[in-house]
């Protein structure tokens, strides 16, 4: 994890097990946070692959983010952007979030599915762009995105209502 609060953005090298927990505990009940994925285990490994963005104090993890691998090499996933509830609305969101953006892995292209208005505006801030149910597929590819679709229809195309009402799909390119 690439540590906001440091002046030389070096990686933090040492986080404990348990901090690796309490963080996971904290992602799993937010309910805007895919909570499944979000294990001491995966965000470990995430963390030794570099990459994660987050602020550690004397307290643990006050702050994080992660890119996700996804089953396609070229893509990743944004996700699980969490703050320590009392620290919000002091811009450690924002922070995390342009420093993992700064690491950007060339090449890949980053995207998220979220509704969330301030994770949107991050996004947008920084140059992402919207992809529209007619124009998600050319950006990224459905199955990356969301699976292969419960909706019946054409299996080459999500017929997801959820494109158009409850998902929203963001995407920097790399």
């Amino acid at each position: 994890m690439r540590c906001c609060d440091c002046d030389d953005e070096e990686p933090v090298t040492t986080i404990s097990a348990s901090q690796w927990q309490k963080l996971a505990a904290c992602l799993q009940q937010e309910p805007m946070i895919l909570g499944y994925r979000n294990t001491a285990e995966n965000l470990a490994e995430l963390y030794r692959q570099g990459l994660t963005s987050g602020i550690v104090d004397g307290q643990g993890i006050t702050a994080f983010v992660a890119f996700w691998p996804t089953d396609r090499a070229e893509f990743l996933e944004f996700g699980s952007i969490w703050v320590k509830p009392e620290l919000r609305g002091h811009g450690l969101g924002h922070r995390v979030f342009s420093n993992l953006m700064l690491h950007q892995p060339p090449g890949k292209t980053v995207f998220a599915i979220t509704k969330n208005p301030k994770v949107v505006h991050l996004m947008l801030a920084a140059g992402w762009q919207e992809a529209t149910a007619q124009t998600w597929e050319e950006h990224v590819p459905w199955e990356v995105t969301c699976g292969p679709c419960d909706v019946p229809g054409d299996r080459h195309a999500c017929a997801c209502k959820g494109q158009r009402d409850q998902c929203g799909l963001y995407y920097k390119l790399g």
